[in-house]
């Protein structure tokens, strides 16, 4: 089998500067298993309960699921073109064997639900798939992109502003399971996130930290941003008429902040690869 891109990996896990002051709950998780290369965010549907369970199991279920693929690729009983189909088939399993049946058992789990972005490398190819509004950016030659599209709709199309909701999520019977596939170059950076971070930082200020900032440095100016926002609480201050300061105090570290950064090419350091992110001013 050949052999997959190493990545240097850091991540953040936390809650936002207000949210934090409201519930020591977070219903994001990460998975980040480097044996594999095989990285996950989702981010469960806080408002409607046990969002922390259904993020967590479904995670769970999905890598479990996918240790069938990692022998058979192993052992050539799978080919490179079966990895899309076991992808959707192991969150497919998420979904319809493990949230929607614990939704049946009691009221309270009605709404069990959560998004999900996915990565999983093997030789050169960065395979993606998605359910929800949790992304998955690449950042190359200084430019950024998103891989993913949101599974999210307006509230109002004439007022951007006015809010949103999510579309779909893992939970729900009827999914569509959103996939792409992409060479890794040397020197790639992928982000994938939750939207405590992209709700309050624009793609233009994501980018610009990666592309000012050493790899090392990114995850606390990142955060920064989702506990400060400074292009977006300009827009909705010109919205709700009110000052930026005050849109910014309104409008900061209102989620938790879960992302996973990947950069390709670089030999593993042998650590975690987890970096918690905190000290003053964050």
């Amino acid at each position: 089998m050949p052999s997959s891109k190493n990545f240097e990996v850091l991540s953040c896990y936390r809650l936002g500067r207000q949210k934090k002051q409201l519930s020591h709950t977070n219903e994001d998780c990460r998975w980040i298993d480097r044996t594999h290369n095989l990285y996950m965010v989702a981010d469960g549907l806080g408002g409607h309960g046990h969002g922390d369970e259904a993020s967590r199991i479904t995670l769970e279920s999905i890598a479990h699921k996918l240790s069938r693929m990692y022998l058979g690729l192993r052992n050539g009983i799978f080919q490179t073109e079966d990895i899309p189909v076991e992808i959707s088939s192991a969150m497919g399993y998420a979904n319809h064997e493990i949230l929607c049946p614990l939704a049946t058992y009691s009221p309270s789990l009605e709404n069990f639900a959560t998004t999900v972005a996915l990565l999983y490398c093997h030789s050169s190819q960065a395979y993606i798939a998605h359910v929800g509004d949790s992304r998955v950016y690449r950042f190359r030659d200084g430019s950024l992109s998103c891989l993913t599209a949101d599974d999210r709709e307006l509230k109002d199309a004439q007022h951007p502003l006015a809010g949103s909701y999510v579309t779909q999520s893992l939970g729900k019977e009827a999914i569509e399971i959103h996939q792409s596939q992409l060479e890794i170059a040397t020197g790639d950076t992928f982000l994938l996130t939750t939207d405590g971070l992209t709700d309050y930082a624009t793609d233009g200020e994501i980018e610009q930290i990666l592309r000012e900032s050493s790899f090392a440095d990114a995850p606390k100016l990142l955060v920064h941003l989702a506990n400060y926002p400074q292009d977006v609480a300009a827009a909705y201050a010109d919205y709700w008429q009110i000052s930026k300061s005050s849109a910014r105090k309104m409008l900061g570290g209102r989620d938790n902040i879960t992302f996973i950064l990947l950069k390709a090419g670089r030999e593993n350091n042998g650590k975690a690869g987890i970096v918690k992110v905190s000290g003053s001013g964050l």
